[in-house]
């Protein structure tokens, strides 16, 4: 296990990528200092989630398959300047798909905040109350939910953090319960991807 994270490590090292941002910013970085040899894209999400085409690697999606993914957002950075983990795999998730030729509208994606990251679900006011910097999630957020992923909020860690319906960050929505969105959309078929 130590081994696998030095290696890890030293792959991001010598790629130039960080673990504290997931690599988003080091890759954004590069792509919008004009480096002609970048291969990331970012073909649906453009605020998250770089895509590196490879369409010869082992284990490909089928283009007219249809896809269920459901995100299980409860982790906040250290920092909350930096967004959601969760949301830039999401985002990810999205633009490596389609850089293999499916199509948005074959992944069926549901993204659910609660506990610690239930606040990221929040709008800009309420974050930067709490945080003093603005909400880096809402520009993400918006381009999931315009790429047709339903994003709901966990409506027990909503009240429990005594935030209100009103703060909430549209289109995100308020379910039941995180513990219902889960056990609803896993008996439907949807594969899991925790964060």
């Amino acid at each position: 296990m130590r081994k696998a994270a030095v290696v890890m490590l030293a792959v991001l090292t010598l790629t130039g990528l960080s673990l504290a941002d997931g690599g988003q910013k080091s890759v954004a970085g590069k792509k919008q200092a004009g480096n002609q040899t970048s291969g990331w894209e970012y073909p649906v999400i453009k605020a998250a989630g770089p895509a590196w085409p490879m369409p010869h690697a082992a284990v490909q999606p089928a283009k007219g398959k249809i896809y269920k993914v459901l995100v299980d957002l409860t982790q906040m950075p250290k920092d909350p300047k930096q967004p959601l983990l969760g949301l830039f795999h999401a985002s990810r998730t999205l633009n490596v798909f389609s850089t293999l030729g499916v199509p948005p509208k074959n992944i069926r994606m549901v993204a659910v905040f609660h506990g610690p990251a239930s606040i990221a679900a929040m709008d800009n006011e309420v974050y930067k109350a709490k945080f003093g910097v603005d909400n880096p999630n809402i520009k993400i957020i918006e381009e999931l939910k315009a790429a047709g992923v339903h994003l709901f909020l966990c409506g027990q860690a909503l009240h429990q953090l005594h935030f209100d319906e009103k703060d909430v960050q549209l289109p995100v929505q308020v379910a039941t319960s995180a513990v219902v969105v889960m056990v609803v959309y896993q008996n439907d078929g949807y594969a899991l991807m925790p964060f």
